[in-house]
């Protein structure tokens, strides 16, 4: 049997992980960006702290790379 408390539990927590995931790129601090990985990561939010993770990359190297091979390394 599923359980309604759940449900909304889930519902709740797939609401917050996608205003989360909406937010991530209009961050540009990196010590941001870190607080909210490893907050995901204790909330079991994975998608989230990839997501964080992977801008985190993007703010501290740069958006834009020289060459495909630098950009596929920081990817």
């Amino acid at each position: 049997m599923s359980d309604p408390a759940q449900k909304q539990k889930d519902a709740k927590f797939e609401q917050q992980e996608n205003a989360a995931l909406e937010r991530i790129e209009e961050l540009d601090e990196a010590d941001k960006l870190h607080t909210l990985m490893l907050n995901a990561r204790r909330m079991g939010s994975e998608r989230v702290a990839d997501a964080a993770f992977r801008r985190r990359i993007d703010v501290l190297t740069g958006d834009e790379h020289d060459d495909p091979v630098t950009e596929d390394f920081w990817r």
